[in-house]
């Protein structure tokens, strides 16, 4: 072999560790971005919707003082669009909820507990608003027969 040759071979060789490095360490990159996708997608997302849920809770709730506290003061149309209002966002909160389970792939207990607990916890609030509703839109009936 000539000299040349022989001087040619311990670069080529480099350069072709370096190219499998790279290409290991570009597949290496590639799987890691898919990971952190799925980690954002799916924790994150599902992390996302219960802050909307929360939320939206805290804007039902508010609905809940402000029309108890204004239930004197407003006609009896207004209060039922109101209570309508307040219902929506929680048929909407219902539904998400009904999204969020859907959405868990983890099958473990836990999580089917969670679930379970958050929606039985959901309902009895959801009752307890219907019922705060119905005890201020009665009132407010009163009060207003009452003056005529």
């Amino acid at each position: 072999m000539k000299l040349s040759v022989k001087l040619m071979v311990a670069p080529l060789v480099a350069i072709a560790f370096l190219v499998a490095v790279s290409g290991a360490s570009y597949w290496a990159l590639r799987m890691q971005q898919e990971a952190a996708e799925d980690l954002y997608n799916g924790v994150f997302g599902r992390y996302r919707r219960v802050v909307e849920i929360d939320g939206i809770m805290g804007d039902v709730h508010a609905g809940v003082y402000r029309l108890l506290s204004l239930s004197g003061a407003l006609e009896s149309d207004r209060l039922s669009a109101e209570s309508g209002q307040i219902k929506w966002r929680l048929e909407e909160v219902k539904n998400t909820l009904t999204q969020l389970a859907a959405l868990g792939d983890d099958e473990s207990d836990s999580g089917a507990m969670q679930f379970e607990a958050a929606t039985a916890a959901f309902e009895k609030y959801g009752k307890a608003v219907d019922l705060a509703i119905e005890l201020g839109s009665a009132g407010a009936t009163v009060y207003v027969t009452g003056r005529s």
